[in-house]
């Protein structure tokens, strides 16, 4: 669920469906856990305007002088200037962004269908023990929407080419969307579940056993009839689902969870048609800032602590300073830094607490 080079093909399918639909409002009136909420008004998130400065817990955490968790990475949106800087102020130690670079020191590579797996093998040769995430949500329309059988050639190849040029390169996929969850209001969505059950039986069948080095997938709240998409809950369960199905299966892999966030915050959504006959979201409600930093809070605390027990290793949070997606009017997501500066938003002063380990006692909710 990101945007591409090309173009984000995150809600393909939601416009599909409201195509069909003269308008669709979609309202919550649920409120965070405890105390009144904390709200921000208006139609657009207020995080790139007022940026939060290193102070506070960010503060504390700098002068805590603790090491960064090489668990934590983040997607990059593509437009940060200084690079070292931006890992720097967040605490984070890997990072991707959706173009063809890498691998290098903490990045980790995006191979997608059609790659020259000929330049993967240069590329593979010249950074040994490179990361490699191979596909990004195969089971998604939109994204790389490709089936299983071809999915396990595609694999194939790229592990092939990229191995014999660096037997030390670690191989992440297929990093699919969720796991038995799909979407409300998403038509084509495919179940990662199956997808995952005809890829497996395809690859071993073909070429033996797979080549992974770790299961690489996605995890979205993506229930459009309870906005804002923040159910962290939802997604330790497909998690979860999923680490079953990988023992059951006896593939003795660790999860990566290779993309995770949110994509709508705001309490409602209205799908507006435009003169070209296609649909732009449109907030309704108010910006729960209150709801997306409990997600937060409560999946960095099971990944760092219950979330062992799936053998979840890594995790990339989307993103640092992401732009509005497509098929939104604004900004309806976590953004870590101002897109203006290296200044941290309250959703990258929580990140980088949680990366510095000094995230003890200061959950919300």
């Amino acid at each position: 669920m990101h945007r591409t080079l090309l173009g984000r093909g995150t809600c393909a399918g939601i416009l599909a469906a409201v195509a069909q639909l003269a308008s669709l409002v979609l309202t919550s009136s649920s409120s965070a856990i405890g105390s009144e909420p904390t709200r921000t008004g208006g139609a657009a998130p207020p995080l790139n305007a007022v940026p939060v400065s290193q102070t506070s817990v960010a503060a504390e955490c700098q002068a805590s002088a603790l090491g960064r968790d090489p668990r934590f990475g983040v997607i990059m949106s593509g437009s940060e200037a200084d690079l070292p800087a931006t890992l720097q102020v967040l605490g984070a130690t890997g990072w991707f962004r959706f173009d063809s670079g890498g691998p290098g020191p903490g990045q980790a590579t995006l191979v997608r269908p059609g790659a020259d797996v000929a330049e993967l093998a240069r590329r593979a040769a010249s950074a040994p023990g490179g990361v490699w995430l191979i596909g990004n949500e195969p089971n998604v329309p939109g994204q790389d929407d490709v089936g299983p059988e071809a999915f396990a050639d595609f694999l194939a190849q790229v592990a092939r080419a990229v191995r014999q040029a660096d037997p030390a390169a670690v191989l992440v996929g297929p990093n699919v969307l969720n796991w038995e969850k799909t979407c409300t209001a998403c038509p084509g969505y495919t179940q990662a579940r199956g997808w995952a059950e005809a890829f497996l039986a395809t690859y071993v069948e073909r070429y033996g056993p797979l080549p992974l080095d770790a299961w690489g997938m996605h995890t979205y709240s993506l229930d459009w009839d309870r906005p804002p998409l923040a159910d962290a809950a939802a997604d330790q369960a497909q998690l979860v689902a999923a680490r079953s199905w990988l023992d059951a299966k006896g593939l003795n892999l660790p999860i990566w969870l290779t993309e995770f966030g949110i994509i709508w915050g705001f309490e409602g959504v209205e799908w507006l048609q435009q003169p070209d006959g296609s649909y732009v979201a449109e907030p309704r409600g108010e910006f729960r800032m209150d709801r997306m930093v409990e997600y937060l809070d409560q999946m960095f605390g099971w990944l760092t602590g219950p979330g062992a027990a799936a053998r979840v290793e890594r995790w990339y949070l989307y993103a640092t300073a992401p732009p509005p997606e497509p098929w939104a009017s604004t900004m309806g997501g976590i953004a870590l830094l101002d897109p203006s500066s290296l200044a941290l938003t309250q959703f990258g002063e929580r990140y980088r607490a949680w990366a510095l380990g000094c995230a003890q006692g200061m959950e919300s909710g």
